[in-house]
């Protein structure tokens, strides 16, 4: 019987580079180094762009769009060097720039270059290599493999906060199809099987730090990861796994991850 190749896909949700946590970053800049996933997907809110957000921030040293988006480019450039390809995600964060971007006070928009958030990007040194993603009801997720979707989750699964139970309450609802939400900063993994076949749904932790709005959140931080499995004329085979940061530790594969000073 021939050898199955096995691929792995790293995804970062809510990293939220204005108020990211250094620790959990420190953890996943570790294991995309150690391991080289074939592909790395930013699944949405991977700016936070609080500047243009009515809700209190509270941790963000960043004070402008512009820092946050070089200070974004900076890790992301630097994240590319060892994987196979990175796509970024369109999450509702990143959707603030077009919602704001005519509004009245120009002083925040000073230095700003291009319209399109992936113009600002891109303005500002982003690896042209790097794709984007945009979800839309006619392109509505990131397809890893036939089945498996990786989506943002704000528009697939209600409002931040909506459900305790998202990955069930998704599950119920997607069709056999097997999902990646990221969005609401949990981690849950739920199965389903009917006629021998197993779907499952990923909701997935963050990178964030805790923030004014929410003082005492019920997230769980860290990313998670696909394991694609392809055998010569037999179904692939994709297996989600959570990787939670505590303590400064994380562990995948059997390796311990620590943060370095």
């Amino acid at each position: 019987m021939a050898k199955p190749s096995v691929e792995i896909v790293g995804i970062f949700s809510d990293m939220h580079v204005a108020t990211m946590n250094p620790r959990v970053f420190n953890l996943a800049e570790q294991w995309v180094r150690d391991v080289q996933p074939s592909h790395l997907v930013l699944n949405g809110d991977t700016f936070d762009l609080g500047e243009f957000s009515r809700y209190p921030k509270g941790t963000s040293k960043i004070v402008s769009a512009v820092h946050e988006i070089k200070e974004g480019v900076r890790l992301i450039n630097g994240l590319a060097k060892h994987v196979g390809k990175i796509t970024m995600n369109h999450g509702n964060h990143e959707a603030r720039w077009e919602r704001m971007i005519g509004g009245e006070d120009a002083r925040k928009y000073q230095g700003l270059l291009g319209l399109s958030f992936m113009e600002q990007c891109r303005a500002h040194g982003l690896n042209p290599e790097i794709g984007w993603a945009k979800e839309s009801a006619t392109s509505p997720s990131i397809e890893i493999v036939r089945g498996v979707h990786i989506r943002h989750g704000d528009k697939q699964s209600g409002r931040f906060g909506g459900g305790i139970n998202i990955a069930t309450s998704r599950l119920a609802r997607n069709q056999g199809r097997s999902e990646c939400l990221g969005h609401h900063h949990t981690a849950q993994i739920a199965y389903r099987t009917a006629l021998g076949h197993s779907s499952f749904v990923m909701a997935m932790p963050t990178m964030s730090l805790p923030q004014d709005f929410c003082t005492d959140p019920n997230w769980q931080y860290g990313w998670s990861v696909l394991t694609v499995i392809r055998r010569p004329h037999m179904r692939t085979v994709v297996q989600p796994s959570l990787v939670i940061v505590e303590d400064g530790v994380a562990t995948w594969g059997g390796k311990v991850y620590q943060v370095k000073p």
